[in-house]
């Protein structure tokens, strides 16, 4: 996501941003002012040493 961001001039920045605040708040399941989004997966990273 960042590199996406990053390829974007001001514009394209601007307009991604907007449009992410959008699908979040269409999935936001809260109503005090969080943000509360329902997940269908977990991804898990495990490392080993």
């Amino acid at each position: 996501m960042i590199k996406a961001f990053e390829a974007l001039d001001d514009a394209g920045q601007e307009a991604l941003a907007r449009d992410l605040e959008e699908v979040f708040e269409s999935w936001n399941t809260s109503d005090d002012g969080t943000l509360v989004v329902t997940g269908e997966h977990l991804e898990v990273v495990a490392v080993r040493r």
